[in-house]
């Protein structure tokens, strides 16, 4: 064992293969003037690791979900709710339903008068 003073003047006894890591953390091998006595000197036995730090502030990174397109309308075959997601009105979505055969958005323009085929052209199919 070996004696060594703290940057406060405080006497320790500490194991020989411990000295340096002792005198890294800026203890002495010599005692400060006014410092305390033999009998004073606590015994170190065995060195306590430091407590762990916290872990820095984390965020949960979420998997980027691309957005499921909306859905194609067959407008030869779709219902009167399947129309109305297209955002067209229900009276529009009646005609629609009730002039059915259509071939192309020509047909469907020309048989049902106010459906607004730009807003809907790639949502439909026919």
């Amino acid at each position: 064992m070996i004696k060594i003073w703290s940057a406060n003047g405080m006497p320790y006894s500490v194991p020989n293969s411990m000295l340096n890591d002792y005198l890294r953390r800026g203890f002495r091998t010599t005692p400060l003037a006014g410092a305390a006595k033999n009998s004073d000197i606590p015994t170190i036995d065995k060195v306590e690791p430091p407590p762990e730090l916290p872990l820095p502030n984390t965020v949960d990174v979420l998997p980027v979900v691309a957005p499921t397109p909306p859905p194609i309308v067959n407008m030869n075959n779709a219902t009167l709710k399947e129309i109305s997601t297209l955002g067209v009105s229900t009276a529009i979505a009646r005609k629609v339903v009730s002039e059915r055969s259509y071939l192309t958005i020509e047909d469907l323009i020309a048989k049902v008068e106010g459906f607004d085929w730009v807003s809907v052209q790639d949502k439909i199919t026919f």
